[in-house]
């Protein structure tokens, strides 16, 4: 049995907030849970897209993994639709469903 455990990360805790050994995975949060902005529709949730790219690339399928980390990027270079934390104007909501645009 292989155990993974799910966590939100960001790009630069990539290489360093990842535990992985023979038989599990452990992906750790890289920040806090910003109880200040809670339920305000405004948390950027790269760092969970992110952790789950980190899943399957672990795994193995690159094509998956692959296919969201391009829909994240582009969306940042496109710039439209990022949150306020990124210099966007866009909530959460809005920049997730430009990411799933981005698969389509």
């Amino acid at each position: 049995m292989y155990t993974l455990a799910y966590g939100s990360m960001w790009r630069q805790a990539k290489r360093d907030e990842r535990a992985d050994g023979d038989d599990w995975a452990y992906f750790e949060s890289a920040h806090g849970t910003a109880p200040g902005i809670a339920s305000q529709g405004i948390i950027n949730p790269t760092a969970t897209l992110e952790s789950a790219e980190m899943m399957p690339r672990h795994l193995g399928p690159e094509t998956p993994a692959d296919r969201l980390d391009r829909a994240i990027a582009h969306v940042y270079e496109a710039g439209e639709r990022l949150t306020p934390d990124q210099g966007g104007t866009v909530g959460t909501e809005d920049f997730a469903t430009a990411v799933i645009d981005a698969l389509a």
